[in-house]
């Protein structure tokens, strides 16, 4: 059967031609990364685009983080370089092909993403784009039965970004779907200039304000290629309850070539949900993401339960004191509980007598 197959326009420019040696290099990237671990729920990353020799080795940091972990779909959004178009185009079907394999669109999803007018396919943005296609081979090598929905945003407003990253977020929740941006930071600047240049941009991706990050490109005072991509992948991972941006490696092409008069800037980030909610809470995306199958009341049921039943008891005694403290005094109390378990940071709901529900939380 004939398949709609977009084929790779960068292997053996951007990254090796050869599977072999490709796969190598990428496995050599990731090794020299330090484990990446987090109990946070990885909603996205932020991944730089250029060419392996320069930027692979920052990517593998984002990637690392996310080695072995089950995704059903990646949505990759990369920026257009090549070709002038408004709003945001979305290959609809068929493979994208790399030497490691061909990876599969997933269909329906794009499919329910494109609304016919500043969501759409529009051929041309794909035909010659890296932004995209650079991110696959990394995820080839460190996950497995996935896969993607390649998204490339041409000239957007804040409106495009809003809107795609709103039907993105409406779409995939309760799914186990990650969302990858694409994007190198400053271009062309003296090392001296870059720097700072890229630390403010940094900052701004970390403070999660889509809205002043978009506003702030506008005036130049960040300097990023894949802004767009960015700004609505921070939207999107704000609606599906993440809560923070972390940098986990910087560097720029001059740490690498040793040549500062002209560099490029480059960053892995991942986006997170740093916390459970609260049943009803509009953000409990994460909440249902963490724990697998099964309703929301089943999972928070699940989790309870494995609490033994003196910790259960020690939170009832906290719950009363807090209680007591408050009314007749006014003050807050301090936990000085130290079972890891009891001190983690998330709301816990106890029933006291079944006169009253209440949520405790240390500061």
């Amino acid at each position: 059967m004939n398949k709609q197959i977009r084929e790779p326009v960068v292997a053996g420019v951007f990254y090796p031609a050869s599977p072999d040696r490709l796969k190598g290099e990428i496995n050599n990237y990731l090794s020299k990364v330090a484990s990446v671990k987090t109990e946070e729920e990885i909603v996205a990353i932020i991944s730089p685009h250029a060419g392996y020799e320069f930027s692979g080795g920052v990517a593998a940091y984002g990637f690392k983080a996310i080695e072995g972990k089950n995704f059903s779909t990646v949505i990759i959004i990369g920026p257009s370089h090549y070709v002038y178009f408004k709003g945001s185009s979305i290959y609809p079907e068929g493979y994208y092909r790399t030497p490691l394999g061909d990876v599969e669109i997933d269909k329906e999803l794009a499919k329910k993403l494109i609304n016919g007018s500043n969501i759409r396919f529009y051929p041309p943005a794909h035909q010659r784009e890296h932004s995209v296609e650079a991110q696959i081979p990394f995820l080839q090598t460190v996950l497995k039965d996935f896969k993607i929905v390649p998204i490339v945003m041409g000239n957007c407003s804040y409106q495009d970004c809003l809107d795609l990253g709103k039907a993105i977020a409406e779409n995939i929740k309760d799914k186990r779907i990650l969302i990858v941006a694409s994007t190198d930071l400053s271009h062309f600047h003296p090392s001296k200039q870059a720097k700072p240049l890229d630390k403010i941009t940094q900052n701004e991706i970390r403070r999660f304000n889509p809205r002043e990050l978009y506003q702030k490109v506008q005036t130049e005072e960040c300097q990023l290629c894949g802004a767009m991509p960015v700004v609505a992948t921070l939207i999107a991972s704000k609606d599906l309850g993440a809560d923070k941006v972390e940098l986990l490696k910087y560097l720029h092409s001059g740490d690498v070539t040793g040549d500062n008069s002209r560099v490029v800037g480059y960053g892995s980030f991942v986006i997170t949900c740093s916390r459970p909610h609260a049943p009803g809470h509009p953000d409990t995306i994460c909440l249902r993401r963490s724990y697998g199958a099964g309703t929301l009341q089943e999972k928070i049921k699940a989790k309870e339960e494995s609490l033994s039943s003196d910790e259960k008891k020690k939170l009832l005694e906290i719950a009363r004191e807090a209680i007591e403290s408050y009314v007749n005094k006014q003050e807050r109390i301090k936990i000085k509980e130290t079972n890891p378990k009891l001190r983690e940071k998330k709301g816990v709901f106890v029933t006291n007598r079944n006169i009253c529900s209440f949520a405790i939380k240390e500061n």
